[in-house]
């Protein structure tokens, strides 16, 4: 469900980046050895998926705390340039739980980024919400999505140009 998810939105993280950057340190554009040797807590991702047919996970940091919870970063290129920086929210959610991880996050990327240009909340089988900002560069999205009585949830922030 996190690969449909991922593959079905492009939209990206919260820490605080520099001007320029799309997460971090990592710049648009930017190759995976750059990557790499700007933030030593990354490492070449042994399994890569992939969203929208050509853009790959090559590289990743496996744990990063984000307001408190453990999310993965995959760092997405495209013929070798990095297009887009997602944070997936490691370990199962629950589908109850998922919007109120969402709202924390909210919370969180408010405090960073400033109230959010759009939001919407969807509920119903599958409940969706989505938040977006565009700031400095960067298009920053919150995304969950929960469907009534699967066993997991997706919460992704999503960073790109």
């Amino acid at each position: 469900m996190r690969a449909l998810a991922a593959a079905a939105l492009l939209t990206l993280v919260a820490a605080p980046a520099q001007a320029g950057a799309l997460w971090r340190d990592a710049q648009a554009g930017e190759t995976p050895a750059q990557t790499l040797q700007k933030l030593t807590d990354a490492k070449r991702n042994p399994d890569p998926s992939n969203i929208k047919g050509s853009a790959w996970c090559e590289v990743h940091i496996p744990k990063v705390q984000v307001a408190g919870r453990d999310f993965e970063v995959c760092f997405y290129y495209e013929n070798s340039k990095l297009v887009q920086v997602t944070l997936d929210l490691a370990g199962q959610t629950a589908p109850s739980a998922a919007p109120t991880a969402f709202e924390t996050l909210l919370e969180d990327l408010r405090r960073q980024y400033g109230a959010e240009d759009s939001v919407d909340r969807r509920s119903g089988f599958v409940t969706q919400h989505e938040a977006k900002w565009a700031k400095a560069g960067r298009n920053i999205s919150l995304y969950m999505m929960a469907l009534s009585g699967n066993s997991d949830a997706t919460v992704n922030i999503h960073y790109r140009p």
